[in-house]
């Protein structure tokens, strides 16, 4: 399928809810242990003895931690276990935050066939509003300072195309004063490869080579130390979130963090900085290019997993990666409709938790 990406901001959150620090969490008002209820509820988002999705929310847990139910160190102890078990809403922040004005999101969008020339999704105004207008917006709601760049392929969609999709989103009214559409051929990789951009190149293989392709583009031309690309159906996250304890841990140590859910590292989101560019080219970009051209030129089909799977080893340094929340994927992780919905719900919002 095609898929979009955003290094940046993306993902309508459907049903939101308010931010207000609620003073008993479900653990709280039971007869027991709080503390092993809390850990149930991390791991499981249900309550011991329910079968009802009851995630605790970020905001909860600070109340919790505020009205004393639990103590310093079981909130140390909680947060590790959340990280742990690939809890998507529980994190620790970092001690030095990271500014907007320091990274990017970056968005791609990949045709599977040459679109009808309308708009960026051609003629189908639902494509345009499900990969664009409720991404962008959702993203933007959570980080509202950071800039955004929507990649997507200039061979496919015309000057014009873009043109006309910025005036729908004006009409909108959407602000893009953050946003800026960018063609994946200004990359020079990408450039000097068009045989690898056909139709008759799987989309996906195609998508991921397109992503991987702009984090070494934007590491190489972009002075901003951090690079983010995320698929268009990941939940979008607070910038505190986004670079908390854990990640910059792992940005510090190799240089780069993926996105999981249930145990499951994807490639769905990828935070990156020049640390392991050189590595990210040679083990993840030049792999690709060189095998799928040499499957060319032997007329044999190139395998959809090409790119993905060169990111392979770069996975294992990280383990299980950033925990978050991500829809079903192609190995097997991820979570369904329901769980979603109820996480999504639960997540730390821009305006934090208020009284």
């Amino acid at each position: 399928m095609p898929a979009i990406i955003l290094m940046c901001c993306l993902l309508l959150i459907g049903c939101q809810t308010s931010n207000r620090i609620e003073s008993n969490s479900s653990c709280a008002q039971k007869n027991g242990d709080v503390f092993e209820c809390l850990k149930y509820q991390l791991k499981e988002h249900r309550l011991p003895d329910s079968d009802q999705l009851e995630p605790l929310s970020y905001c909860q847990f600070i109340a919790l931690k505020q009205s004393g139910a639990i103590s310093h160190d079981q909130e140390d102890q909680l947060i590790d276990y959340a990280y742990a078990n690939g809890n998507p809403v529980i994190f620790r922040r970092a001690q030095m935050p990271v500014q907007s004005n320091r990274y990017s999101l970056n968005f791609l969008w990949v045709h599977k066939k040459q679109p009808i020339d309308g708009h960026l999704m051609g003629a189908n105004f639902q494509d345009l509003r499900n990969h664009l207008m409720h991404p962008f917006e959702g993203w933007q709601s959570m980080q509202p300072e950071a800039d955004c760049n929507f990649w997507y392929d200039g061979d496919w969609v015309s000057n014009a195309a873009i043109e006309r999709t910025k005036s729908i989103l004006l009409s909108e009214g959407f602000d893009l004063t953050k946003l800026k559409f960018r063609d994946l051929h200004d990359i020079k990789l990408i450039d000097d490869n068009p045989e690898l951009f056909k139709d008759t190149i799987p989309v996906s293989f195609r998508t991921d080579l397109g992503k991987a392709s702009i984090v070494d583009h934007m590491l190489t031309t972009d002075p901003l130390p951090y690079v983010v690309i995320i698929d268009d159906d990941v939940a979008p996250i607070t910038r505190a979130q986004l670079f908390d304890q854990r990640t910059m841990a792992n940005l510090d140590s190799n240089g780069y963090d993926f996105g999981s859910a249930g145990a499951v590292a994807e490639i769905s989101f990828i935070v990156m900085s020049s640390k392991a560019q050189k590595k990210h080219r040679e083990q993840v970009i030049n792999k690709a290019i060189d095998a799928a051209k040499k499957l060319i030129k032997e007329k044999k089909e190139i395998p959809e997993q090409t790119v993905f799977d060169n990111y392979t080893e770069l996975q294992k340094d990280l383990g299980t990666g950033k925990p978050m929340v991500l829809p079903r994927n192609r190995l097997g992780g991820g979570y369904d409709a329901d769980h979603t919905r109820v996480l999504k719900m639960a997540l730390l919002r821009l305006d934090g938790c208020q009284d």
